[in-house]
């Protein structure tokens, strides 16, 4: 049944508000990591990223969010014939926000909590597991009806949708040998804003900058 301009009005401020809360929590969660609760683990460092992505393997798309380690890192030493070598392993907390195209008449805009398992080795090669859950705004570029804007008919057509991602990755870090404050990542990973196909290939290639 189609809905009136008055129930679409109401589900997209619904929509808007539910977006709006979730961006003030995130923030009002960085605000709680930068003091005592998020201390990091590995000092003074913080880790920001900036990911692009290539949603079903096509559509272009942008995440930003800082990486916090307070959840567990660990700083491991092994002795092998090759002398002493060391590996980093961190749980990264990051609350991200971002933008993609999720098909050719569709844009969402997104914000997202992720979970990022990610080990250094002694070389700077980096491999990690990462899953997260989060929330997109979904715009519709509609045709427009007699009398109505192109812009008031993509407003009228959003939607708000469930956003999971999950991966494996891999990169390099550019602190052990070079001692730069970057890594550059490549990841491999299922992201869907339909759950009827939640397995959705996708693709990562990011930098993290130490601040």
């Amino acid at each position: 049944m189609k809905q009136t301009n008055l129930e679409m009005t109401h589900n997209h401020l619904k929509s808007i508000v539910m977006a709006i809360a979730m961006i003030i929590c995130i923030q009002n969660a960085n605000a709680q990591f930068a003091n005592s609760f998020g201390k990091q683990k590995s000092g003074k460092q913080h880790p920001v990223r900036v990911y692009f992505m290539a949603y079903d393997m096509q559509y272009p798309g942008i995440a930003i969010g800082p990486e916090y380690d307070f959840l567990y890192a660990t700083h491991q030493k092994i002795q092998c014939n090759k002398g002493t070598r060391y590996t980093d392993k961190h749980l990264y907390f990051v609350p991200q926000f971002g933008i993609v195209k999720t098909d050719v008449q569709s844009v969402a805009a997104f914000v997202n909590i992720e979970l990022d398992f990610k080990t250094i080795y002694q070389s700077g090669f980096i491999v990690d597991l990462f899953a997260s859950a989060g929330y997109a705004q979904i715009f519709e570029n509609q045709p427009a009806d007699l009398g109505a804007s192109s812009f008031e008919n993509s407003l009228f057509a959003s939607h708000g949708a469930f956003f999971p991602q999950f991966g494996i990755g891999t990169g390099y870090d550019f602190r052990r040998e070079f001692n730069t404050p970057i890594q550059v990542n490549f990841r491999v990973l299922s992201a869907s804003v339909d759950m009827k196909e939640f397995i959705k290939p996708g693709l990562n290639l990011g930098i993290t900058y130490n601040l």
